[in-house]
């Protein structure tokens, strides 16, 4: 979703080295996995924490990665949907705000942290799960008069390209569609975190799987997309805000009878 280098305060070029190191260490582990053979994450960390070392892999890997880039199967990420919201608000006649959920949606991330600029999404989010938590409310947003969802079903964000603003903040530009309608539309998403799953340090299961995570905000006119009911006294604006978790796919080798490769 982003294309940028993650950073926080005080972060150092040799910390974004190690990143691309073991980021690089894992993805090479991922691909030689086959069966129930597994290497040890913590192993590879180990050894890239060895400063002579780790720097001289990251150097050679950055140089690689420009001469022989990654294929974007090698990168693919499918949303975490029990820990992916979004959740769209409004100004409902000056008196109140008023919110909304969209609790089904799919698709994938392509997003490499050593070479993010090449990063893409694409999502689909299911209509009918859009809910206020108020039947009558609900009936009224799936009606022809709002999101019209028995002939329009789905919602497709497809981002096109990103721009930088610092090492954890960008935006994101992309084509949002609603009713069928598809209009321009801009992200901004904050890098929160790309690395080995947090809980893999005392939770066995999780070792070796990786995660992403991101926030990002638009605002957006419903009129945009044919909404026009009840304007001005419920608001034009729209206000978006997504938190959004993904799970890195790991590829496998398929056995010797066949050349091709499959992601789990």
């Amino acid at each position: 979703m982003a294309a940028w280098l993650p950073g926080s305060e005080g972060i150092t070029f040799l910390t974004r080295l190690r990143t691309a190191a073991v980021f690089s260490l894992q993805k090479q582990t991922d691909m030689k996995r086959s069966g129930h053979q597994k290497m040890q994450l913590e192993s590879l960390e180990h050894a890239a924490l060895r400063p002579v070392v780790w720097v001289a892999m990251a150097v050679m890997l950055l140089a690689a990665a420009i001469a022989h880039p990654a294929n974007a199967a090698d990168d693919a990420w499918e949303f975490d949907p029990e820990h992916t919201r979004v959740h769209v608000t409004w100004n409902h006649m000056g008196v109140s705000r008023q919110s909304a959920r969209i609790e089904k949606l799919y698709g994938s991330l392509n997003f490499t942290p050593t070479e993010p600029a090449a990063g893409r999404i694409e999502a689909t989010l299911i209509a009918k799960s859009l809910t206020t938590g108020v039947p009558v409310m609900d009936k009224a947003l799936h009606s022809p008069d709002f999101f019209d969802v028995e002939r329009y079903p789905h919602i497709v964000f497809r981002s096109l390209s990103t721009r930088p603003m610092s090492d954890k903040t960008g935006e994101v530009a992309g084509e949002l569609t609603i009713r069928g309608i598809t209009k321009p539309v801009v992200l901004s998403v904050v890098w929160n975190y790309t690395g080995e799953h947090p809980l893999a340090s005392f939770n066995p299961i999780y070792a070796g799987k990786w995660l992403s995570g991101f926030s990002a905000r638009t605002t957006l006119k419903r009129s945009d997309f044919g909404m026009m009911l009840a304007l001005p006294l419920v608001a034009d604006d729209v206000t978006v805000e997504i938190e959004v978790e993904f799970l890195r796919r790991i590829p496998t080798t398929v056995p010797a009878s066949g050349s091709q490769s499959t992601d789990q």
